[in-house]
């Protein structure tokens, strides 16, 4: 049975509406006040939550904004029923993740169809999430068990050797094992921690705190960010020469830690799908209200239909090549961008290249 939570602090309309629904075999609580409301929607945690504006303790914006700020009520739809009608409110409600928004007086058939609309909608996006995930498990289980067993295998055969006492292993050469464990654990450690914020990235924006969401970078800073995770991928596969930038910064809508994040995957990425003495260029342009940076590689490239496969954790031509990775580090950062409202295009021909085209909001667009 579907669950609804009202809060209303007029306590006619508030009866009136928990009769109605009860009517329509819905499972309903109802409170008058906000304080009341929030404390039994992470109690009740229901489908569905009717809330007033206008109420004496806190208002409905400010009940809206602490829903979104907990994982377990963050993705619950919420209908504002108010007696503010004009294009401000709404849009003011809308903007803090409202799903829908009734004018008081309303009949009976408009709060019903509006609830229906919302729950129908919530069942449409979570058969989708079931979907996706049934997808996820499934190339998962195909792709899992190489990506974990090959620095796994490293790191055990080389620990045996260092432990073996009948055959000591000479000093010269056990600098070269402890550097292959630890680039395996590395390698292994990188593919949880991607794994981990992918779940969060798919559960949406509610496993995130609004402040990192809300966080501005300067023409300095992200310019620096840009070229440290260039220099610093391109230092790691040992391409130092084949590496070219040419970057300006802008002042940028999106958090520092997660431009880290989306430039470490996406320039790593140029690096290890192109041969060494290859070059990989990296260039920016500001227009169109975005800073738009552009990664670019010499690689093996990619089909149309493999670019439309990306982040569907599948590998590409492994009979052939050496590949590591599924595509979860491309997957990350297209999610990580998709919360800014910022996006990445991609341009790539089989045995030419690949072109990135990431577009990230400016903080302050000239019109």
């Amino acid at each position: 049975m579907t669950r609804i939570l009202v809060i209303e602090d007029e306590t006619q309309i508030l009866n009136d509406m928990v009769y109605l629904l009860q009517e329509e075999n819905y499972e309903v609580e109802g409170v008058v006040n906000g304080a009341d409301g929030l404390q039994l929607a992470k109690k009740y945690v229901p489908d569905l939550i009717i809330c007033d504006i206008m109420l004496p303790d806190m208002n409905g914006y400010k009940i809206l904004e602490e829903l979104r700020q907990h994982p377990e009520t963050a993705s619950i739809p919420l209908l504002f029923v108010t007696a503010l009608g004009s294009r401000e409110d709404v849009r003011r409600g809308m903007n803090l993740g409202a799903d829908d928004y009734l004018v008081k007086p309303f009949q009976p058939a408009e709060l019903l169809n509006a609830i229906r609309s919302r729950i129908a909608r919530q069942e449409s996006i979570t058969g989708d999430f079931k979907r996706l995930l049934e997808d996820m498990r499934g190339n998962l289980r195909l792709a899992l068990p190489h990506e974990f067993r090959t620095p796994l295998m490293s790191i055990l055969g080389y620990s045996e050797l260092l432990l073996d006492d009948e055959h000591p292993t000479e000093p010269h050469q056990i600098r070269p094992m402890l550097e292959t464990i630890y680039r395996s654990g590395a390698r292994l450690n990188h593919l949880v921690e991607n794994y981990l914020l992918l779940t969060q990235l798919e559960l949406g924006r509610g496993q995130f705190n609004p402040e990192l969401l809300s966080q501005k970078l300067s023409l300095n800073s992200s310019v620096r960010i840009l070229n440290l995770e260039f220099q610093q991928a391109a230092k790691r596969h040992h391409r130092e020469s084949d590496a070219h930038i040419e970057a300006v910064g802008a002042a940028i809508a999106i958090s520092d830690i997660h431009l880290h994040k989306v430039l470490a995957e996406l320039v790593d990425n140029a690096f290890k799908f192109s041969e060494s003495g290859t070059a990989v260029t990296v260039t920016t342009t500001t227009r169109s209200g975005n800073w738009t940076i552009v990664i670019a590689d010499r690689g093996r490239g990619m089909t149309a239909l493999q670019i439309k496969q990306l982040g569907e954790y599948v590998q590409f031509e492994r009979e052939l090549y050496e590949q590591q990775g599924i595509g979860l580090g491309f997957t990350v950062a297209r999610r990580l961008l998709e919360l800014y409202n910022a996006r990445i295009d991609i341009r790539s021909e089989p045995k030419v290249g690949t072109t990135l085209y990431v577009q990230i909001p400016l903080v302050n667009p000239t019109p």
